[in-house]
């Protein structure tokens, strides 16, 4: 026969049940639609985050065990891996390219300099002018403003982020428990914010001009506002299903690309 459980036994083995649930419990991040250049969703598992790209030929993943980040090119099954080593290499030769392509450009028509500014801004890359102002030393901050929102069911803080005291973008951050997922989980994703922040740090110029400070908020964006060219991004729902293994492993028949210079 089996003996008699009481209540306290019962309530102490669910509690158990349940942080054990998620501690391991996995995550899936959806998005609301916006900027074609913004992510769809991420996908967390065991330290690491796969990034879904809009068109579905692309996707990022980061391991944060590793320390790197794997672009993956499915339609040309190849990836490029992109650690601080290799991005300071890479960036030193962007650099260079960057100050030869403003010294030509200073000979060119108007005309031509505009058409080649227009490209770089549909592609999301900022002007070679404000390339060229841009300091690699400018502070950054981030303010607390006590302002509190509930945004698709998610509580999160409004902060305002500056550059050099101009406010660059606005976020309402929340913690694990505002984003009712796993400590384990939302650890990652901070690590993530904080590797893609030291990342911008090693592109020089062009890291100081795209790079928007998170990490320092204390929590993960449910919505966030650049305020110099008005892109949103919002949470859309947040779920903990199961994820399977194999989604954040590089399959075996691609290819590593090696980046230019290296």
């Amino acid at each position: 026969m089996f003996k008699k459980t009481s209540k306290k036994t019962t309530v102490a083995l669910c509690i158990c049940a349940l942080t054990s649930f998620n501690a391991q419990a996995d995550t899936t991040i959806q998005f609301e639609k916006g900027d074609k250049r913004q992510p769809s969703a991420l996908y967390v598992k065991a330290g690491k985050v796969l990034i879904d790209n809009k068109d579905g030929n692309m996707n990022a993943l980061y391991d944060s065990n590793n320390e790197n980040f794997s672009v993956l090119q499915h339609n040309k099954k190849s990836y490029i891996r992109m650690d601080e080593k290799r991005m300071a290499a890479q960036m030193g030769m962007v650099e260079n390219m960057r100050k030869q392509m403003m010294a030509r450009m200073q000979s060119m028509p108007a005309e031509q300099r505009t058409m080649i500014e227009s490209r770089m801004a549909s592609m999301g890359l900022p002007s070679m002018q404000a390339l060229d102002k841009k300091s690699t030393t400018e502070s950054s901050e981030i303010k607390k403003t006590g302002k509190w929102h509930t945004i698709n069911g998610f509580k999160c803080e409004v902060v305002e982020i500056y550059r050099s005291n101009k406010q660059i973008s606005e976020a309402c951050v929340a913690d694990a428990k505002g984003l009712k997922m796993s400590e384990a989980d939302f650890n990652t994703l901070r690590k993530m914010f904080d590797f893609s922040e030291k990342m911008a740090k090693k592109a020089g110029k062009i890291g100081a001009v795209m790079g928007e400070q998170h990490g320092d908020a204390g929590g993960i964006p449910v919505r966030s506002k650049n305020l110099e060219n008005n892109s949103v991004q919002t949470i859309k729902s947040i779920s903990t299903k199961a994820l399977a293994d194999d989604r954040f492993q590089i399959p075996a028949d691609y290819s590593e690309m090696k980046m230019p210079g290296m």
